[in-house]
């Protein structure tokens, strides 16, 4: 019998690290989570089935079609048929939909080239769920550690593939049994110097020889006829002072330390990375400035008077009062807004993925985009869930009558 391959390994230490971990936390949440949780482990028990399963066999003529009919499909069909299954006002829907949008990363496989960046997209699909757990549940450290065990399931899962498939799944890998680390080749031999070869070039070989036998019996006169070198260098041109002749090093970028804090009249939230917990008790008359954060979530709990977000990436950010005059977006990628009061206007600028979320009261919100692309706006439904609204991102012109005329492209 053939040695367990070493990524079916690899896996199995992933799995008894953390998932057990996972058991034991949802445990202490009750049920339907301690339910939800072994539904959790079988599909991570078919993931490891399928990749076993790959790597001793060929690929089959429809890929597609092959990982489509596979129990991991039905497993994860099983934890997304229970989460719709719960009212969505239910005390674990949050909880539900967290692991249900995320843990379709396990059907990575099937992703060609970049199944990393699929990962990824995942888990941020599963994030903004999280961070609702997170609010409810602030300074409860059983749901805490939940959501954060789940996060570092998932930061494994993307380790885990980017280390033994970074370019896709290699079907057959372990045929021959188990599949080591793939070694580059040595590499090959210095080529031989131009003299050694004139030697051994056969004809005319002796008289090259007997040619540099001659020059060496010169002594000193075999200097005479080599060129004068510049004492600057042999191109006779002068370095500057401080200059190299090899490539400057890149400057590391600078580090700057997180700020929130009120200046007058203006809270000002610059360089927060990965921080889930901000939380704003403004008054009506403040405003937010939010500059060059990443990875982190901000609740305003009350009324403001405006709201800019400059330079951001994957924020996101919940309004629980109204806005008296407009939420700027600048140069943002991956934002997520939900609008729970009314907001005249939200004018967004030089930003890509952007989604916003508006319920009854906002949704007469007035959106103006200019240079953005992926903007959508997500609308809440009576039986609280959301209807996502592409925002046509091009304007067709044309010349009719003598007259310009331009139309919106909508989106298919």
């Amino acid at each position: 019998m053939s040695e367990v391959p070493i990524q079916v390994l690899a896996f199995d230490d992933m799995m008894r690290c953390n998932v057990e971990d996972f058991l034991a936390l949802s445990t202490e949440l009750g049920e339907p989570m301690i339910e939800f949780a072994f539904m959790v482990k079988d599909a991570f028990d078919k993931s490891r089935m399928l990749i076993e399963f790959c790597l001793y066999n060929s690929a089959p003529e429809n890929e597609n079609e092959f990982f489509l009919s596979q129990p991991l499909t039905k497993a994860l069909e099983v934890i997304q048929k229970f989460r719709d299954a719960n009212p969505k006002n239910s005390a674990f829907y949050n909880h539900l939909s967290m692991i249900s949008e995320s843990i379709v990363a396990l059907n990575w496989p099937i992703i060609k080239r970049t199944p990393t960046q699929f990962i990824k997209d995942m888990k941020e699909s599963g994030q903004f769920y999280a961070n609702r757990v997170l609010v409810s549940h602030k300074g409860n450290a059983k749901h805490t550690n939940w959501v954060n065990k789940w996060a570092q399931i998932m930061d494994e899962v993307e380790l885990y593939v980017k280390h033994y498939f970074l370019t896709g799944f290699t079907w057959g890998a372990a045929q021959g049994g188990m599949l080591q680390p793939r070694l580059p080749p040595p590499p090959p031999p210095p080529p031989a110097p131009e003299f050694i070869k004139d030697f051994e070039a056969g004809d005319g070989g002796s008289d090259a020889r007997q040619a540099l036998i001659n020059e060496l019996n010169q002594g000193t006169g075999i200097t005479s006829r080599l060129k004068p070198v510049n004492k600057t260098g042999s191109t006779g041109t002068k370095l500057e002072p401080g200059k190299k002749s090899v490539g400057a090093v890149k400057p590391q970028a600078k580090v700057y330390p997180p700020k929130f804090v009120l200046e007058g009249r203006k809270w000002v939230i610059e360089h927060q990375k990965d921080n889930p917990s901000l939380t704003l008790d403004n008054q009506m008359s403040e405003s937010v400035a939010m500059y060059s954060c990443q990875s982190s979530f901000l609740e305003i709990l009350n009324k403001i008077n405006n709201i800019v977000i400059d330079s951001s990436k994957k924020v996101s950010i919940i309004i629980r009062g109204d806005v008296i005059s407009c939420v700027e977006i600048i140069r943002c990628e991956g934002l997520k807004i939900q609008c729970e009061g009314v907001v005249p206007l939200i004018n967004c600028a030089n930003s890509d993925n952007i989604q916003i979320f508006v319920n009854e009261q906002s949704k007469h919100v007035q959106l103006i985009a200019s240079k953005s692309s992926s903007l959508n706006m997500c609308m809440m439904q009576p039986d609280g869930d959301y209807v996502e609204y592409p925002v046509p991102e091009q304007i067709m012109s044309v010349i009719e009558n003598g007259k310009l005329k331009s139309s919106v492209v909508d989106n298919i």
